[in-house]
């Protein structure tokens, strides 16, 4: 099971997540996502990281 938890801070955002198994990613842009498309491209970076 792949799980990833975004975090918000001024000027930046973070994702990450780690498997059962130990596999972990982060990622971090300095551009806030505006849109539900950005949103869930960023989400999906993370995802395909740690679910391959």
């Amino acid at each position: 099971m792949c799980a990833s938890d975004a975090v918000r801070r001024k000027g930046y955002e973070t994702r990450g997540g780690v498997t059962a198994k130990g596999r972990a990613a982060n990622v971090a842009v300095t551009i806030q996502p505006t849109g539900k498309a950005a949103m869930k491209h960023g989400e999906s970076v993370v995802d395909t990281a740690l679910c391959r």
